[in-house]
C-alpha cells in the first residue's frame, strides 16, 4: 500500500486515468490451490455431483490497477474462506464487500472505477460503490437482470441517435466497432447506463456488452468499451504472470504442505 501511495502521490499512473479522472480498478477471483482435507478450518470445499468426491481449497480476490500499457498492479488482496462455524460456505460476493472496505481505506480519496465480471450485476455491489462514492463498469450477460434487458429492448426500438460506427485499420485488415447505447435505466433505485460494442474484424463478430453507473454518449461510449474490455488484464497480466511466470502464486510457501 505505502509502494502503490507513492506511486500514486507522484502521478505515476496519472496518463492512464479513464476518462482523466478514474483508475481502472479490476476486481477478479482466483484459485490457489487445493488441499487435503484436515488443511485448515478455513478451507473451501465443493463435492462432485457424478463421483460424490469433495475437493478442499483455497481461493483469493484481488483488486488490481489495470493500465493501458500493461501494468497490472494489486491493490488489495481479500481470502475467500470460510470462519470456524459458518451455515454457508464464503464466496466472492461476500468476499467482495470486505475487500472494498480495505479499499476505500487504504486509498480513500482516489477516484475508482471499479471494473467486474457478469457475477457482479446485483443491488449489493451498486450499494457498495454508492457507499465509497466509486464508479463501475461490469460485464452485462444475456441472463443478467431481467428486468433491465426488457427495458433496453423496449427502448431501443424508439431509440434513434444512441450510434456510433468506427472504422479503424491494423496490419491491413479492416476492423470496425458498432456503438450502441441507453441511460438512465431504473433497476431498485440504481441508475444504470447499458452499452454494446459489436466488433467486426474480418469474418470474426464479437458481440461486447456492459452496464455502468457512468452515462454514456457519442464521445464516451468507445473509451468505456475498451475500459471494459481491460478486465482482462487482471486475468492475463495479473493472474497468469503470478501463477506460470516465476511468481508460483499456486504455490504455499511453507516448510510442510499437507
Amino acid at each position: 500500500v505505502e509502494l502503490v501511495s507513492a506511486l500514486i502521490e507522484k502521478k505515476v499512473f496519472c496518463k492512464y486515468r479513464f476518462l482523466d479522472k478514474y483508475y481502472r480498478v479490476a476486481v477478479d477471483g482466483t484459485h490457489v490451490m487445493n488441499v487435503n482435507e484436515g488443511h485448515c478450518d478455513h478451507c473451501l470445499h465443493r463435492e462432485s455431483k457424478k463421483t460424490g468426491k469433495v475437493t478442499y481449497f483455497h481461493n483469493v480476490l484481488e483488486a488490481k490497477l489495470v493500465c493501458g500499457n500493461g501494468f497490472s498492479i494489486s491493490l488489495a488482496t481479500e481470502w475467500i474462506e470460510n470462519p470456524e462455524e459458518y451455515d454457508k460456505q464464503d464466496c466472492e460476493q461476500k468476499a467482495f464487500a470486505r475487500l472494498a472496505e480495505k479499499l476505500k481505506r487504504d486509498y480513500p480519496r482516489l477516484p475508482i472505477c471499479i471494473i467486474a465480471d457478469a457475477l457482479y450485476p446485483n443491488q449489493t455491489f451498486f450499494g457498495i460503490c454508492e457507499k465509497y462514492s466509486w464508479a463501475w463498469m461490469v460485464t452485462f450477460k444475456d441472463s443478467n437482470l431481467p428486468s433491465v434487458w426488457e427495458e433496453v429492448l423496449g427502448l431501443q426500438k424508439i431509440t434513434d441517435d444512441n450510434k456510433r460506427i468506427r472504422t479503424t485499420y491494423k496490419d491491413g485488415k479492416q476492423i470496425s466497432h458498432t456503438c450502441i447505447w441507453i441511460n438512465e435505466i431504473d433497476y431498485c433505485g440504481f441508475k444504470l447506463n447499458w452499452f454494446e460494442c459489436v466488433e467486426q474484424a474480418g469474418q470474426t463478430t464479437t458481440r461486447f456488452v456492459y452496464i455502468s453507473s457512468l452515462e454514456v454518449d457519442y464521445q464516451t461510449v468507445l473509451e468505456m468499451t475498451e475500459s471494459g474490455r481491460m478486465r482482462w488484464k487482471i486475468e492475463n497480466e495479473g493472474f497468469n504472470i503470478q501463477k506460470h511466470h516465476g511468481y508460483g502464486l499456486g504455490h504455499q510457501y511453507s516448510r510442510s504442505s499437507m
